[in-house]
């Protein structure tokens, strides 16, 4: 009985084997210059192309785009967040928060911001969601050619772990007011 149960499991692995190589033989696929590739070739190629894409995506870690947003950024930073347009707009941006001995500091680097109207500015926030708080991080500045937005204090604010730039009316009123971008900052 024993052998004929081993029997049956090694033709059904065989009959496996037999069934996977057939389909896989059987597969065509385009590759880039539109020709037609089949069977075991056509494994060989799309492996091939995906080699050189891995290659092409290690060449552009060492570009950085980081580095182009906050070029002269004091990181490497405890939290990250990457920023987002929620306005409709095309800005983006990059935040980076640390605590240390030194205390608590925050730096946001912002990319194709509207312009503004007279009587307007942009501020940074971090906001803690339970129990919540938000907390003014100040008006965003050009500086080296960047607007950029820092911000320090000696209170550990970790735990203010969501970034939001807003436009603000400079009418006086200390609330948030239209957000431009927002962002999770994540160790």
């Amino acid at each position: 009985m024993k052998k004929i149960i081993t029997l049956f499991i090694v033709s059904l692995l065989v009959l496996s084997g037999c069934s996977w190589f057939s389909s896989k033989k059987d597969i065509e696929t385009e590759v880039e210059d539109n020709t037609y590739v089949e069977g075991l070739e056509a494994l060989d190629e799309l492996e091939k192309m995906l080699e050189e894409k891995e290659e092409d995506d290690d060449d552009d870690d060492d570009d950085d785009d980081d580095d182009e947003i906050m070029p002269d950024s004091p990181g490497p930073f405890d939290y990250n967040a990457v920023l987002e347009d929620v306005s409709g707009g095309t800005a983006s941006g990059i935040a980076g928060a640390s605590y240390n001995e030194e205390g608590y500091y925050i730096y946001a680097a912002f990319e194709n911001l509207p312009e503004l109207e007279d009587d307007y500015f942009y501020e940074g926030w971090v906001v803690r969601n339970s129990p919540l708080s938000v907390l003014s991080t100040g008006k965003v500045i050009t500086q080296g050619g960047k607007d950029v937005n820092e911000f320090t204090s000696q209170d550990n604010l970790t735990d203010h772990d969501f970034y939001v730039l807003t436009l603000e009316p400079d009418d006086g009123d200390p609330a948030p007011a239209a957000h431009i971008l927002e962002g999770t900052l994540l160790p």
